[in-house]
């Protein structure tokens, strides 16, 4: 696992009036969700067009196809796809069927971001830690803790 730490590269409003999509980068005229707004922060970061995907199915491409990586942040869901009726089956079969291969995780915190790389056996350790099974929306949901970020920084290399 690698960390990667850096100032916010964009600028942002947010808008606590907006019902679930509170940022609005600047140049920009639609508001982003949390997960949105990470990923396009993580790819400002990374170098690459800071733009949110056009919401590729895991099972068929990346957040960042060149470097088939999945970008993940507090909140998020690994797939809307409905795999499974329980959390055991539901990521046993997403791990058999994803096509990235490694995860970026982004925390945001005031104006640092840092983001943890891990590769697919990671994520798998990570999911197994920290996913918990929403019964209402039948998928896996992650939410970022301090456990969470305790765990991270343990096994940074």
């Amino acid at each position: 696992m690698t960390k990667t730490t850096a100032t916010m590269p964009i600028n942002y409003t947010y808008n606590t009036e907006k019902r679930s999509a509170h940022y609005l980068i600047e140049g920009e005229t639609t508001y982003k969700n949390g997960g949105e707004f990470a990923e396009v922060v993580c790819k400002a970061i990374r170098g690459f067009k800071p733009e949110k995907d056009a919401n590729t199915k895991f099972d068929m491409g990346s957040d960042i196809e060149e470097t088939s990586t999945s970008i993940k942040s507090n909140g998020c869901g690994l797939t809307d796809e409905k795999l499974a009726d329980n959390k055991e089956d539901f990521l046993k079969i997403y791990f058999e069927r994803v096509h990235s291969t490694n995860v970026d995780y982004v925390i945001i915190m005031d104006n640092i971001v840092n983001i943890y790389n891990m590769s697919m056996n990671e994520f798998k350790d990570f999911t197994n830690e920290f996913a918990r099974w929403d019964t209402y929306s039948k998928k896996v949901r992650i939410k970022t803790t301090l456990k969470m970020i305790n765990w991270f920084e343990e096994r940074v290399a």
